[in-house]
């Protein structure tokens, strides 16, 4: 009855045989421990932006990458972790030529399925492209920021 408590606790779908929360080792889900977009140097606002997940798990990893519009340099790849190893992934995006706003996201699933994803934001204007989310990496705020 115990052991159940503690399942329901952690949620009934995170429990494995045996009620240990997360099967048998739940550290060895991924995660994304590091997400940074870093603008062009020698055009920013413009393109192409540079993204940089680091993702930590057991096994395999592998990154998936889309965007809502423009243009992607990696679609998906995978590299295999050991222990604390950080794995990166690189990916460069060009924002469309249409006015609006886009995602672009990765996502890492790991060799028993367990996944984690995360989203840059982007809002394209006539002269410039911001970001939106996450935080432009070694730029400061209102560089970040043209208006």
């Amino acid at each position: 009855m115990r052991r159940s408590l503690v399942c329901l606790f952690f949620s009934l779908t995170a429990c494995a045989e045996g009620g240990a929360p997360g099967g048998t080792n739940p550290l060895q889900n991924p995660i994304i421990t590091r997400f940074e977009v870093f603008p062009n140097p020698q055009s920013p606002g413009r393109g192409p932006f540079e993204i940089l997940a680091q993702a930590s798990g057991e096994g395999e990893l592998r990154f998936t990458w889309s965007a809502t519009g423009g243009l992607l340099s990696v679609a998906s790849q995978s590299a295999t972790a050991s222990g604390a190893v950080l794995i990166p992934s690189f990916s460069a995006w060009q924002p469309p030529d249409l006015l609006g706003n886009y995602e672009v996201s990765v996502t890492v699933q790991d060799a028993g399925g367990g996944t984690y994803r995360r989203i840059a934001r982007f809002q394209v204007d006539r002269n410039v492209t911001r970001i939106l989310a996450p935080v432009p990496a070694q730029v400061s705020y209102p560089d970040a920021w043209p208006l």
